[in-house]
């Protein structure tokens, strides 16, 4: 009797579809991985450090957590700010021997800058749209008081309006 008993608790227990997260979340390791992107590391070097989760794992924290999903947004337009900033080092530091390896390393800067933060950094796009307007007026009008060329140059007028 006992048996069926904690098998009813077993079964009543609802339970989650997939493997159970090898790195459950805290908002401590959360903030911290936001500050190492504020300070201008990328997710990559940030998951191979030692008590830090998996990329997998941050992307999962991101599904199941909205408030850190936010928290990363904002951390990854703040490290396009800082990898904005490198480029500008890069401009700086340019000398006649590096011009090519400096515009490589620009352009590859440029392009993650844009992809991380393409409100503030992508590129501008412009859409255009071309739409018919069809309008309709009503007018009445008093013709009684027209002559038979008044009336025939009116009917030749309202004849080309409605062929148009």
């Amino acid at each position: 009797m006992k048996t069926a008993a904690r098998r009813a608790e077993v079964v009543s227990i609802p339970r989650r579809a997939g493997r159970p997260p090898s790195f459950p979340y805290s908002e401590e390791i959360g903030d911290e991985i936001c500050c190492l992107m504020i300070e201008g590391h990328d997710l990559g070097t940030i998951c191979q450090r030692p008590g830090m989760p998996s990329r997998y794992q941050v992307g999962y924290w991101r599904v199941h957590h909205p408030e850190f999903a936010a928290q990363l947004a904002r951390a990854r337009e703040c490290l396009a700010h800082v990898e904005f900033d490198k480029i500008n080092e890069l401009i700086e530091n340019c000398t006649e021997e590096n011009v090519n390896a400096t515009r490589v390393k620009i352009q590859a800067y440029q392009w993650r800058v844009m992809k991380l933060s393409p409100r503030s950094y992508g590129a501008k796009t412009t859409i255009e749209s071309t739409a018919t307007v069809n309008t309709s007026h009503t007018r009445t009008r008093d013709v009684s008081g027209l002559d038979v060329p008044e009336m025939l140059a009116l009917e030749k007028a309202l004849m080309k309006t409605v062929l148009r």
